[in-house]
């Protein structure tokens, strides 16, 4: 916890840098719909909305998570909270799949839903990454200075590379989040039977290191870059 007003002004000061960061692509693809929707006087894509609003609830979670260890509350709090977290994590980087549902090339309209779509991809994204450097602070802190950094990172890779199960669930078993919780029964010998067989599960398996190792890299790329000019 912050021993002073000024540490604990710099602390939330960084809290809200990530937020502002992925405010930005989240308010043009929201614009990019509302700019088709009046040109073509249909809501087409309006999944793409909900989407992005799932995508942002990772965020909501780590921030809440952050929030607990600045105010130093029960850090036993923080469990449930990050388990949250990264139950709803794979929503971010799953809007990249969202590309599926764009028709072949045919005209202007066909450019612009791709614009669009790929805008609410990077918003997605973003606003994943954005929450994993918020958890990043907060693991990283727990951990302490030593080991903090090296935790951090193993955890943050960790995080993405379930998430590319989490978009594998999402995308082709067509589950939800919120299906761990009220179908555990369900999903959990699926994945032991994947984890046990990877052989006979080689697609899913395949799929998920993809994404997930994609997800890893996107966040790998972009912490480096702005810890270059700033500590994490």
């Amino acid at each position: 916890m912050p021993s002073s007003p000024v540490q604990r002004e710099e602390s939330l000061s960084k809290l809200l840098s990530p937020i502002v960061a992925a405010a930005a692509p989240s308010v043009l693809a929201v614009a990019i719909f509302t700019g088709r929707s009046i040109l073509t006087h249909r809501l087409g894509f309006a999944f793409l909305v909900f989407n992005l609003f799932l995508a942002w609830m990772p965020l909501g979670f780590a921030v809440t998570g952050e929030l607990i260890r600045l105010r130093g509350h029960r850090r036993v709090w923080l469990v449930p909270v990050l388990g949250l977290w990264l139950m709803f994590l794979p929503n971010a980087p799953y809007i990249l799949t969202d590309l599926v549902h764009l028709w072949r090339p045919s005209g202007f309209v066909f450019w612009y839903d791709l614009a669009m779509v790929l805008a609410f991809a990077l918003a997605g994204v973003m606003a994943g990454v954005a929450s994993m450097r918020v958890v990043h602070r907060t693991i990283s802190s727990l951990a302490g200075p030593t080991l903090g950094p090296t935790v951090g990172y193993v955890t943050m890779i960790g995080a993405a590379m379930l998430s590319g199960v989490g978009i594998y669930v999402g995308r082709v078993l067509r589950w939800n989040s919120w299906d761990l919780i009220v179908r555990p029964h369900v999903l959990l010998p699926r994945f032991a039977s994947a984890a046990l067989q990877p052989w006979n599960n080689r697609h899913a398996v395949v799929f998920s290191m993809l994404f997930g190792l994609l997800f890893a890299v996107i966040y790998l790329l972009t912490t480096r870059r702005r810890n270059a000019n700033e500590s994490l």
